[in-house]
């Protein structure tokens, strides 16, 4: 058995390189953006809907505009947002938006401190497919789905610790279909079906649960209690 000759292991090398940058790149590619070369955009002005150059004409290209902590970069065409928008804050990605002649098109983020605190998708300026929020600590707190604006399927809040809080389901932007309330320990609170916006059939597991007092950051401050 012979062994591996070493062009196989410069090649094999250089593949694994390849993969490795690509998926850093990947990851980091919002905290990258930042560097990419971008016309200042001091003395551009928007008129008319239109972001205009200094000669007045609609800007197509990348532009930057800085300030007191804040760089925001944005690709342009024909004076319409269009392409990949970052806001930075302190050096920290703070806001993250896609975008098509004009419209909102594809993912949204925003950031808190680093913590992604929402994420939403669009689809021609439209709210389209899963969205997210997240508390500070970046648990899940609510999930919903979007289609063409309006909510539609499934849509859950959850519990600090992971727990479902509310389960409710959507159809065309107005609750339809199954209804359930749980506890912080997963037992059911109530369940019920909702036909034309109306609650049917509702059952109360336990009436005298009261929820968690929570803080203006959605923590637990004080125990739940019963009575």
């Amino acid at each position: 058995m012979t062994g591996v000759s070493p062009k196989k292991i410069f090649l094999l090398a250089t593949v694994v390189t390849a993969i490795v940058f690509a998926v850093a790149f990947f990851f980091f590619r919002y905290s990258l953006y930042r560097f990419m070369p971008a016309v200042d955009g001091a003395g551009f002005e928007i008129r008319d809907g239109l972001l205009r150059d200094k000669g007045g004409l609609p800007f197509s290209g990348r532009v930057r505009e800085e300030g007191r902590g804040f760089v925001n970069l944005g690709s342009y065409r024909n004076g319409l947002p269009h392409g990949l928008h970052v806001l930075y804050r302190n050096g920290r990605v703070t806001e993250v938006s896609h975008w098509q002649n004009g419209v909102r098109d594809g993912v949204c983020l925003l950031y808190d401190n680093g913590v992604l605190q929402s994420e939403e998708h669009y689809k021609d300026g439209k709210m389209d497919g899963l969205s997210k929020q997240y508390d500070n600590r970046g648990q899940i707190i609510l999930a919903e789905t979007y289609v063409d604006g309006l909510r539609e399927g499934p849509a859950r809040q959850y519990y600090p610790n992971g727990r479902v809080y509310i389960h409710v389901n959507y159809r065309r932007g107005v609750p339809e279909g199954a209804y359930a309330m749980y506890a912080e320990d997963g037992s059911p609170i109530l369940e019920a079906y909702i036909k034309d916006g109306a609650p049917e059939n509702v059952k109360e597991y336990n009436p005298a649960y009261r929820l968690p007092v929570k803080d203006e950051q959605g923590n637990i401050s004080v125990e739940h209690f019963a009575g």
